[in-house]
């Protein structure tokens, strides 16, 4: 009990009856109710009614079959707000072998998955768009190459990973690339700059280009 207690993640256990009986600090705190309120089913109370029933399947027919499970779902929080968390249940024996429940983990992976969500919404919309949309690192070298830069440019997203931007550049232009990614290094925007880039077949293309930095959750 001390050293689930001093744990951050959020320990249950549960009896051969599958009622749990015991919930660490982390839990206690995470929904701010008692042990008493928790033990049975009540702690059930806090799980999202969308997520409830399919919750309880993957609990009960673990249990039955004595196998390990992992499943998301939205606990209700202290301040009432459903956050995500990740919940890992493992069936507990005695010396003796004997089936004496299931011992469980839960990291509240919130952030995690609403930042994943959104990077997935982002993808959609980069994918959907009548724009040709690059992404490149600080040594020009592309990350990423939507289906209209495809259709534009003539190569395809394998074709361009890991290449220079270069290979889209005109020879007398390279310079320019030099000057984007001083800009961009210094954290400062290109907006609407016109110029010329070369497609896979040769066409030159006239072109407007708006480039603005990535950061990371530090800033940099």
């Amino acid at each position: 009990r001390v050293v689930t207690d001093a744990t951050p993640v959020m320990i249950w256990m549960s009896g051969t009856d599958k009622l749990c009986y015991y919930f660490n600090k982390s839990w206690l705190d995470f929904v701010g109710r008692a042990l008493e309120q928790e033990m049975g089913n009540g702690w059930a109370e806090n799980v999202h009614p969308d997520d409830f029933d399919r919750c309880l399947q993957i609990y009960v027919s673990s249990f039955d079959a004595r196998q390990p499970f992992e499943m998301e779902y939205r606990l209700r929080h202290h301040t009432g707000e459903y956050r995500w968390i990740l919940d890992h249940g493992v069936p507990r024996h005695g010396p003796d072998g004997t089936f004496e429940g299931y011992v469980g983990g839960c990291l509240d992976i919130h952030d995690q998955k609403e930042a994943s969500q959104a990077r997935s919404r982002l993808a959609a919309i980069v994918e959907s768009s009548d724009e040709a949309i690059i992404s490149k690192d600080l040594n020009g070298l592309v990350t990423s190459w939507n289906r209209q830069a495809e259709r534009l440019f003539g190569y395809t997203e394998q074709e361009m990973i890991g290449r220079s931007i270069l290979t889209i550049i005109p020879p007398e232009l390279h310079r320019d690339e030099d000057m984007i990614l001083s800009k961009i290094r210094n954290g400062e925007k290109i907006d609407h700059f016109e110029t010329v880039r070369v497609a896979k077949s040769g066409e030159r293309i006239e072109v407007s280009i708006s480039i603005s930095p990535v950061r990371d959750e530090n800033g940099r």
